[in-house]
């Protein structure tokens, strides 16, 4: 069992976020990639939800948001900064997509 729960780990890939609200120099939309959101991740992001709901969609982003290569995009020093310069709508558009996984994909194929 457990090596088909790695098979479908492994083919899963990663989720692709479009952000057409910062385009690259040639005008298409920026492209951030993201892991599937697991348990772990829910387990680690625990102390930041509850009273403050935003941290919670930005320290989604800083664990998961990816570029091409698969190295993260962020670091924990960068959280003051996209609070200020990242409008809140993106903020949650783009945690929201990183937490609903490619299974809703997989469920339209089928």
């Amino acid at each position: 069992m457990m090596a088909r729960l790695e098979a479908r780990w492994q083919a899963r890939g990663r989720t692709v976020i479009d952000l057409p609200e910062i385009p690259d120099d040639a005008g298409n939309p920026t492209v951030w990639y993201a892991r599937p959101f697991t348990i772990l991740d829910a387990k680690a992001l625990a102390p930041f939800t509850g009273s403050d709901d935003e941290d919670g969609h930005i320290e989604i982003i800083l664990r998961k948001a990816e570029d091409a290569e698969g190295n993260l995009l962020f670091t924990k020093a960068d959280k003051p900064k996209l609070k200020r310069i990242l409008e809140a709508v993106i903020i949650r558009r783009v945690s929201m997509q990183i937490l609903v996984t490619t299974d809703l994909e997989q469920a339209e194929k089928n």
